[in-house]
């Protein structure tokens, strides 16, 4: 384990860029996201019915959870915002593919498509690069069941997926749970240097 460990941070040095902080925020993310255990706090339903709007639970690395609300829903898109102004568009399934208001803000552009992977341009903005190569791959699918609310759950289509940028040597795994196409929850890295983003979905109705 402790080479295992080594040779990871190890690589996210080589990824993190010159300066010290860089390398000490690479380095301190990956600890948090790979042995720091996140725990996600499930509501009741009765707080679910008492929203107003379709909204996320969002953890983004070790921290505390925000709540997001769905503003919008337009040719496929789903706009979730919260009180400070964080903006995370994402895919119907929950896959995220823009954001606003982060430290590392990336917009995911899709290319084409096949059966089991999707090609994407990709544009990073701290530190800017711009129309990088990226890939995602889905590696399994399968159904289990899902605790939704404290005492319900229900059956869901799970997708293992596998984000790649060859020019990067970065490649992170991920996970989205989905029912009836829409998006459940979901587990992503979408920079080398941000921590992994936990959404969990709660959709009042079927488009919002």
């Amino acid at each position: 384990m402790s080479k295992f460990i080594t040779s990871a941070l190890l690589l996210s040095i080589l990824l993190s860029g010159c300066t010290g902080f860089a390398v000490y925020q690479g380095s301190f993310n990956f600890l948090k996201d790979n042995f720091i255990p996140n725990k996600r706090n499930i509501i009741t339903r009765q707080f679910f019915e008492e929203q107003k709007y379709s909204f996320a639970m969002v953890t983004i690395g070790n921290a505390a959870e925000i709540l997001m609300v769905l503003q919008s829903v337009s040719n496929g898109e789903y706009k979730w915002i919260s009180s400070d102004g964080i903006i995370f568009i994402t895919s119907p399934n929950g896959r995220i593919l823009r954001t606003t208001g982060i430290i590392n803000d990336v917009n995911f552009v899709p290319i084409n498509k096949t059966k089991s992977s999707q090609n994407f341009f990709i544009d990073f903005y701290n530190p800017e690069l711009l129309k990088l190569e990226g890939l995602i791959e889905t590696k399994q699918q399968n159904t289990k069941n899902y605790q939704l609310f404290v005492d319900e759950e229900i059956e869901v289509l799970e997708t293992n997926f596998v984000t790649s940028i060859p020019l990067l040597r970065w490649k992170e795994e991920g996970f989205l749970l989905e029912k009836d196409g829409l998006a459940v929850a979901s587990s992503q890295k979408i920079h080398p240097h941000f921590p992994r983003i936990r959404m969990y979905f709660y959709l009042k109705y079927n488009k919002a």
